[in-house]
């Protein structure tokens, strides 16, 4: 923004307000003209549509929330798009035993 001179801002006030000030004669007619642009400034005011309030949830913030790896885009330092999803998964590589090498069943259910 740029700082005007004061004779500048005088002089702008003046041609804005010489208009209204046409029908002035007495003091109580410049109270009324006040009390008039006072009434307007509010209106003006309550007319402005101002930001709501920025409320806090419960829970943690969902930007900072991990997310897993089934649940596509990682956000928040979760799951990796490299990992597969059990759905995709075909025959070759199916889960394995640890100790015989098996499909169908893992270490701790091993017959």
């Amino acid at each position: 923004t740029e700082t005007l001179p004061a004779r500048e801002v005088f002089h702008e006030i003046q041609t804005a307000i010489r208009p209204l000030m046409t029908h002035v004669e007495t003091r109580e007619q410049v109270d009324d003209l006040l009390r008039n642009l006072d009434q307007i400034r509010e209106r003006k005011s309550r007319e402005t549509i101002h930001d709501p309030e920025i409320i806090r949830h419960k829970g943690r913030p969902r930007t900072q929330r991990l997310t897993g790896a089934l649940e596509g885009r990682p956000v928040g330092g979760g799951g990796q798009a490299s990992k597969r999803r059990r759905a995709d998964r075909g025959k070759e590589n199916a889960r394995r035993c640890a100790l015989c090498h098996k499909e169908g069943h893992n270490r701790t259910t091993c017959p």
